[in-house]
Formats: C-alpha cells, structure tokens, sequence
C-alpha cells in the first residue's frame, strides 16, 4: 500500500457535504459542481489525516467551529460565483471585465 493511498484530506469530504446540502434543490451540471468544489476547496486549507477519528484529535470545538463557518461560506461564494459565470454566458449580466455581452 502506498503512503497516498493511506491518507486523505479530510476537509475534501466537508465541502462536498455543504455543497450538497447548498445545492439539493437546485439543479446544476456535474461540471458547474465540480467547478464549485474546486473554488470552495482552494479557499479551505488541506488538513491530511489517516482515520476519520483524526480530526478529532488535532482540533478543539473552537476550530470546528471555525472550520465549519470557513467551509459554509466558501462553499456560498463558489455557487454565487459559477451562478454569476453562468449569467454571463447567457448574457444577462455584464461579464468578469466590466463590459456588456
């Protein structure tokens, strides 16, 4: 077994929960999901363990907290921003440099 394949980045799973709960009524492409992970994910530090159990050990209920505010709202910003993107494209909106389509 490789050392990759013994860890993982526990946070990975927290975003794509919020962003499933974010999105369940909602209807988006795979594409504009996976888009939204990668931008939420990118504002959310990686935090490698081994076990689940982990997480509990290296964090206190204040950092929980913490990170589960961090992980809501850049999950937030994300889908407001593929959302935004998307408006562009169907030109309802002005695009990401300021002029109008």
């Amino acid at each position: 077994m490789s050392v990759l394949a013994s860890i993982f980045n526990c946070n990975e799973q927290l975003v794509l929960d919020e962003l499933a709960r974010q999105t369940k009524e909602l209807t988006f492409t795979d594409e504009q999901l996976s888009d939204m992970a990668c931008l939420a994910l990118n504002k959310v530090p990686a935090k490698y363990i081994k076990h689940s159990v982990d997480r509990v050990f290296y964090m206190d209920e204040g950092e929980c907290a913490e990170l589960d505010k961090l992980v809501k709202s850049s999950v937030t910003e994300a889908l407001e921003f593929v959302r935004d993107s998307e408006e562009d494209e169907e030109g309802h909106a002005n695009n990401r440099f300021g002029r109008g389509s």
